[in-house]
């Protein structure tokens, strides 16, 4: 079985109605580089850098010609993408003629031939082509054509892997100061820089088994531009690939000691929540080429099939058949788990709903659910932390009455960076995206210890159902460093649904649940059934909630004061601010009524 990869890359173009793409050099090199390493990728790679037309073409046919039926064949392409009036669309090298795109482009058409003809059944595609015009003055878009385009459709088939910089060509952004200008050639494109990071140190090895696949690769990528991107989303495609996932590299920094020490670990810990996320790592070594690192996974999951916890003994039974491991072992009796701390007789539990805009946190009283004010004398605290110019933190209101005055150091919507390396810096300090996290959970925390005058056995957290385990994760490290025994994470559909009662009838139920908050929406089909909440299906927008209300309404306001007035708010910050908390009164009075009169002070 041979590894190879082939790299087209185009940064100069004939015709100056394509603009020049300093970092398509720079994505050939380096991701040629990480693939071509031996203890890496191991694959022969070759570039192709500003060739003619002819001479792609050719190559390309080679390439997926010579192939044979176990090779492993990676394309990158690093182009122009261009789409015809037919709606056809096309990759453009160094001498394709806009006006004659049938003629001197290459037809995605062909390549998608070629690869129907390769005797390979193993193809992946890496399309970073959607270049373009400048956006803005410090970024490129990757094909600044209108119309819409979904590049995974031309190269549906059988055996092979489309993993693309964005939905739609518009999308993929490059880093760019100067569009016309040439610049360092160490800049890789926005997409491509998280391929070979994550490929380079072992960062998309996210199983932690030592290899790489296509699938594993792509999460990472998503969540490593959505952090950079808010508004470009990769896609995946995947058709007929068969005998198991397709594996791209190695990790560098594999150690499988530690590995099996944390599946050991993670399964007898006390928390049922920890043993459920437990179950992440288990189906994920469940499907390592090591034989040893999956019989460690099965006789785990064979100890979680005996759990004493109802929840997470049907979800390892229902992992045992997703996995097709045959008939479950007889369980002779339960599992034991391990008895409460003896300090938790007596002390309470809490609840915390960390959101995106605004968090809030409450207990069990009287057989009904209070919320617990804060100092404020609010139900819910804002999400919003401040870092002050003496290095003190404030969180929740106080925050968010100094933005106008300390915005590059007060963050919102932390919620959003869980899991990524977003941080912010303020003199020596730095903070990560857990840190600020924690200070929030903390505040809420020691809002909920002071309501109860003593101390707090543990939280209940909710999250997003689709939340990754990398997010869950962080929250939880958040929370740990918050001094908060977690005793379980529930989704937040899940979470609902119990409010409502829907888990306690007998009969098996499918609900649709809509989550519109501050600045997300979500929506969840829930399958419910013997007192257990399964999420089936989840989607939505993680940038669409009730902050956007806000900001609508507050540019209406500001388009009513200069067309009555003639002033102009758009550079008074001071302004903006208020014009926004106008706008959020307006809106929360307007869930009641159907007129206000709104004032900015």
């Amino acid at each position: 079985m041979d590894k190879r990869a082939l790299i087209v890359a185009n940064s100069r173009y004939d015709d100056s109605h394509f603009d020049p793409l300093p970092a398509a050099a720079a994505d050939a090199e380096q991701l040629a580089e990480v693939l071509g390493d031996p203890a890496i990728g191991g694959f022969t790679v070759a570039i192709l850098d500003d060739h003619d037309q002819r001479s792609v073409m050719r190559e390309l046919e080679s390439f997926f010609k010579q192939a044979g039926h176990d090779d492993l064949l990676l394309l990158h392409l690093s182009l122009h993408g261009w789409k015809d009036r037919s709606g056809h669309l096309h990759f453009v090298v160094r001498d394709t003629e806009r006006d004659y795109l049938s003629s001197t482009a290459i037809p995605a058409s062909f390549v998608n031939e070629r690869m129907l003809q390769s005797g390979s059944r193993r193809i992946v595609l890496m399309l970073d082509c959607c270049y373009s015009g400048a956006f803005g003055a410090v970024m490129v878009h990757r094909s600044a054509s209108p119309p819409q385009v979904d590049v995974t459709e031309p190269f549906s088939g059988s055996g092979r892997i489309v993993l693309t910089a964005s939905t739609a060509l518009q999308y993929a952004h490059e880093e760019e100061q100067e569009v016309r200008s040439s610049r360092t050639r160490s800049q890789p494109a926005v997409f491509t820089s998280a391929v070979v990071a994550g490929l380079r140190d072992g960062s998309a090895d996210l199983d932690g088994d030592g290899l790489i696949s296509v699938s594993e690769l792509y999460d990472y990528v998503t969540v490593q531009v959505a952090a950079r991107l808010p508004d470009q989303t990769p896609t995946l495609s995947v058709d007929s690939v068969r005998g198991g996932p397709i594996y791209v590299a190695r990790s560098p920094r594999y150690v499988a000691g530690d590995l099996l020490t944390e599946l050991r670990s993670a399964t007898a810990e006390r928390q049922a929540w920890k043993r459920i996320g437990a179950l992440h790592l288990v189906e994920r070594l469940l499907g390592s080429v090591r034989e040893a690192t999956r019989d460690a996974a099965r006789q785990a999951l064979t100890g979680l099939l005996a759990d004493g916890d109802r929840e997470v003994a049907s979800r390892a039974l229902r992992l045992w058949h997703q996995r097709g491991l045959g008939e479950p072992p007889v369980v002779s009796q339960p599992r034991p788990v391990r008895p409460p701390h003896p300090g938790a007789v007596g002390r309470p539990v809490v609840g915390i709903d960390f959101g995106t805009t605004n968090s809030a946190i409450g207990l069990l009283e009287g057989g009904d659910v209070r919320l617990i004010p804060n100092p404020e004398g609010e139900l819910i605290t804002p999400s919003v932390v401040a870092i002050t110019p003496d290095g003190r933190t404030l969180v929740g209101a106080p925050a968010k009455r100094q933005a106008v005055t300390n915005a590059a150091h007060t963050v919102r919507s932390v919620k959003l960076n869980l899991g990524t390396d977003w941080s912010v810096q303020r003199g020596d300090v730095r903070y990560t995206a857990e840190d600020i996290a924690a200070l929030i959970l903390s505040r809420l925390y020691q809002d909920a210890e002071a309501y109860v005058d003593g101390a707090l056995y543990g939280a209940v957290l909710t999250v997003p159902a689709y939340f990754n385990h990398v997010q869950r994760h962080a929250l939880a490290h958040a929370a740990d460093a918050a001094g908060i025994n977690v005793l379980r994470i529930v989704n937040e559909p899940t979470a609902a649904a119990m409010t409502y009662g829907l888990n306690r009838g007998s009969q098996e139920s499918t609900v649709l649940m809509f989550d519109l908050g501050g600045g997300t929406f979500d929506v969840s089909l829930l399958e419910i059934g013997e007192g257990i909440c399964e999420v089936k299906a989840t989607a939505g927008d993680n940038h669409l909630g009730g902050d956007d209300w806000d900001l609508r309404l507050a540019e209406h306001l500001g388009t009513v004061v200069r067309r009555k007035s003639g002033v102009d708010l758009t550079g008074d910050p001071v302004a903006n601010q208020r014009l926004k908390e106008a706008a959020e009164a307006a809106k929360i009075e307007l869930s009641a009524t159907t007129t206000t009169a709104g004032s900015s002070g």
